[in-house]
C-alpha cells in the first residue's frame, strides 16, 4: 500500500463525492494544470531599490508592480503571504489578487540577500490585463478565489473542514476535495526509558525475517525483538504526583474522535520501561525520537517548530501516519502492520514535515515539488538513523517496511530506496517513486561533505522553494546556499553529484582565492566545540571579520585584522557559526561548531 501522502492540495486530484459531471471534470483538470504549471525561474542578481524606512517586502512589491504592467491596474495587486529571514537572507512569498480575491496558483517568490539583491525569483503571476469580469459577485460568500479556465477567470469557493479542503464552483458543485494533512504513506524532568534506537534491526546489522526469526509477530514481546530495546534518558513533565510524557518540544495525547482511543502513558516513578507489546512503548518512542531530532537540529542552529507538537502514537488502526498542521498541529501514527511509532525512520520523517512547513509553508504543490518534500523527510530520517548505526542506512524504514527482506517473507510495504541509481531522466508523475532521485542525490552528497553540512544546506535552501520548485532548481538553490553561507566551500564536491544525476551542469573544480586562502588556517576547533579551549583563526592578509549565527544574525565584528584572531567558546552558545573574512579582493567563509 502507499505509505505517504502530502499536504494542502497535494494529493492526486481525487473527488470523494459523486462522479464529476463534464463541467466539473473540466474544472478539476484546470486545477491540475495550475498546480503543475512551472514558474518562470530567474537566478540573477538585481538590486531592489529600498527608499528610506520602507520595508524590504514593500520595496519588492513596488519593484515588481513596475515590472508587470498588469499589476499597475487598479483591480490587480500582490499581497505578502509569508516572509522569512534566514542566514541566506529574505524569502518573500506573494499571492496575486484580482478584484479583492486570490487568483488560484498565481504567486511570486522572491529570495534576496540582506542587501536587497535578488538571488532567485519564481514568477507564476497571471496576466490579468485583458480580463473582463461582468456582473456582480455575491458579497455574502467568503473564501472566494479566481480559477483560470482557458485563460479566463471564473469564480470558485474554498472551504476547509476537519482537515479537508474543498473547492466549489459558483453553483455550489464540488470540484475537488483533498486531504490537507501531511502524511507518511512546563519544566522538564529527566526520566529513564527504553526505546529502539533507531529500530530493532539496524544496531545489530540484520534484515527483517532473517532465518525466519527477526519478524513482527503481531507486535508481541517476542524476545529476539524485545531485547533490542536500549536504556535512554528523556525529559518529561512531573506535575507533583505523576510523570507525564510531555516536554517543551512535544506531548503525547489521544485524538478523542479517532479510534483507537488509548490514553497517553504516565508513570508514578521516573521510569518508562515498557515492553514492545505495551501501548506506552510507542508513546515513549515517539516522544524520544522527536525530542532527540529537535535537539540535534538545535545543535546545528536550526531552530524551527517553535511550538509544542501533539503526538498520537495510536492515531488509527491502518498502516498510515501523517502530520496535520491546520488548526490541530500534530503527528499521528498508524498501528497497522508494524506500528509506525516503533520505527524512528517513520517518526523522524513525519517530524521533518513539521520542520519543513515551519521553514516554508507551501501549498498547492506540484507533483515534483511533492517528491522533493518527501525526499527531504527521508533524507533527515536516513541521516538520523546513520548517527546510531551505518548498517543499511540508505534504505528507508528498515523495520516498518523492510526491503531487502529475507527470502520467502512478505513485507507490509516496500519502503523507499535512498541508494537508487535513478537520475532526473527517471522522473515520473508519481511523487513517491520520484522522491528517490532527490533522496539518493543528497545522500551521495552527505557521503562527500558530512551529515551536518548536508542538513544545514538542505534546510537553508528549502526556504527559497516555491510550490512548483523542480529538482534542477532545488539543486541550484542548494549550490547557492553553499555559495552564500560558506563561499562555495563544498561546491566542487557537490557539483559533480548533481551533474551525475542530470540535475545541472555545475563547475567541478575549486575556485581558488590564492591571496586570501594561502596561509589561512583555523586551529583547535575540536576543543572550541567542546568548550575546552579557544579557536585560533590565522589570517594572512589585512581583513575584516564578521561572525554570524546560522540564522544570519551578526554577533561579532573585527576590523583590520591580520595574524591570529582568538575566538573564546565562552562567548558562544551551542550551534553552528559562520566566520566571514573579507580582504580587498576576496571573501571567504568558515564554519565552526559549538556543542
Amino acid at each position: 500500500m502507499h505509505k505517504f501522502i502530502l499536504f494542502l492540495l497535494l494529493l492526486p486530484f481525487t473527488v470523494f463525492a459523486q462522479s464529476p459531471q463534464p463541467l466539473t471534470e473540466a474544472l478539476s483538470n484546470a486545477v491540475k494544470q495550475i498546480e503543475n504549471a512551472p514558474a518562470i525561474a530567474k537566478f540573477e542578481q538585481l538590486a531592489i531599490p529600498i527608499k528610506g524606512t520602507q520595508s524590504i517586502a514593500d520595496a519588492v512589491r513596488n519593484y515588481y508592480q513596475k515590472q508587470h504592467p498588469f499589476l499597475q491596474q487598479q483591480a490587480t495587486d500582490i499581497n505578502l503571504l509569508h516572509a522569512k529571514h534566514t542566514v541566506i537572507g529574505w524569502h518573500l512569498y506573494f499571492q496575486q489578487i484580482y478584484n479583492g480575491f486570490p487568483v488560484l496558483g498565481a504567486t511570486l517568490k522572491v529570495n534576496l540577500n540582506d542587501q536587497g539583491v535578488t538571488l532567485s525569483v519564481f514568477d507564476k503571476l497571471a496576466n490579468t490585463q485583458y480580463w473582463n469580469v461582468q456582473g456582480s459577485l455575491n458579497a455574502a460568500v467568503e473564501n472566494r478565489v479566481w480559477l483560470i479556465v482557458n485563460d479566463e477567470p471564473i469564480i470558485a469557493y474554498q472551504q476547509s473542514v476537519s482537515g479537508y479542503q474543498r473547492l466549489y464552483d459558483a453553483q455550489g458543485n464540488l470540484i475537488i476535495e483533498k486531504d490537507t494533512r501531511l502524511y507518511f504513506l512546563h519544566d522538564d524532568t529527566i526520566v529513564s526509558a527504553k526505546v529502539f534506537r533507531p529500530d530493532p534491526l539496524t544496531p545489530i546489522g540484520v534484515i527483517a525475517g532473517l532465518n525466519g526469526t527477526y519478524q513482527h509477530f503481531k507486535d508481541s514481546d517476542y524476545a529476539l525483538i524485545n531485547n533490542q530495546r536500549v536504556d535512554v534518558k528523556l525529559p518529561v513533565t512531573f506535575n507533583g504526583s505523576v510523570f507525564q510524557l510531555k516536554n517543551k518540544y512535544a506531548r503525547i495525547y489521544d485524538t478523542s474522535f479517532k479510534a483507537p482511543n488509548i490514553d497517553p502513558a504516565t508513570s508514578l516513578t521516573p521510569t518508562f520501561n515498557f515492553t514492545r507489546q505495551q501501548n506506552g512503548f510507542k508513546d515513549v518512542m515517539a516522544l524520544y525520537h522527536v525530542t532527540n531530532t529537535q535537539e540535534y537540529l538545535h545543535s546545528l542552529g536550526i531552530d524551527e517548530v517553535k511550538y509544542q507538537l501533539k503526538i498520537d502514537a495510536h492515531s488509527r488502526t491502518s498502516d498510515q501516519s501523517y502530520f496535520e498542521y491546520d488548526g490541530d498541529t500534530s503527528l499521528n501514527f498508524g498501528t497497522g502492520g508494524v506500528p509506525d511509532a516503533e520505527d524512528a525512520d517513520v517518526i523522524v520523517h513525519e517530524f521533518t514535515h513539521a520542520v519543513s512547513f515551519s521553514i516554508n509553508p507551501s501549498i498547492n504543490m506540484s507533483s515534483e515539488r511533492r517528491a522533493i518534500e518527501e525526499a527531504t523527510c527521508d533524507i533527515m530520517a536516513a541521516i538520523y538513523s546513520k548517527r546510531y548505526a551505518p548498517f543499511n542506512w540508505r534504505r528507508l524504514f528498515n523495520w516498518d517496511a523492510p526491503n531487502p527482506f529475507a527470502t520467502g517473507v512478505n513485507p507490509f510495504w516496500n519502503g523507499r530506496n535512498g541508494n537508487s541509481t535513478k537520475t532526473y531522466a527517471n522522473l515520473t508523475s508519481d511523487p513517491y517513486g520520484s522522491s528517490e532521485i532527490w533522496t539518493s542525490t543528497l545522500l551521495d552528497i552527505e557521503e562527500q561533505i558530512g551529515s551536518d553540512s548536508t542538513i544545514m544546506l538542505m534546510f537553508a535552501s528549502l526556504a527559497s522553494y516555491t510550490d512548483n520548485t523542480t529538482m534542477p532548481q532545488a539543486a541550484q538553490l542548494f549550490m547557492q546556499a553553499d555559495s552564500v553561507l560558506i563561499n562555495k566551500h563544498f561546491g566542487w564536491k557537490i557539483g559533480p553529484v548533481f551533474n551525475a544525476r542530470l540535475l545541472g551542469n555545475f563547475p567541478t573544480s575549486i575556485n581558488e582565492q590564492l591571496n586570501l586562502t594561502n596561509g589561512l588556517t583555523i586551529l583547535n576547533t575540536q576543543s572550541f566545540a567542546s568548550g575546552e579551549g579557544n579557536a585560533i583563526v590565522n589570517i594572512p592578509l589585512l581583513a575584516n571579520v564578521v561572525v554570524y549565527d546560522i540564522q544570519g544574525k551578526k554577533l561579532m565584528e573585527y576590523t583590520k585584522q591580520q595574524g591570529a584572531l582568538v575566538l573564546n567558546p565562552a562567548d558562544f552558545t551551542s550551534g553552528i557559526y559562520i566566520v566571514r573574512i573579507t580582504a580587498e579582493n576576496a571573501q571567504l567563509s568558515l564554519k565552526i561548531l559549538k556543542y
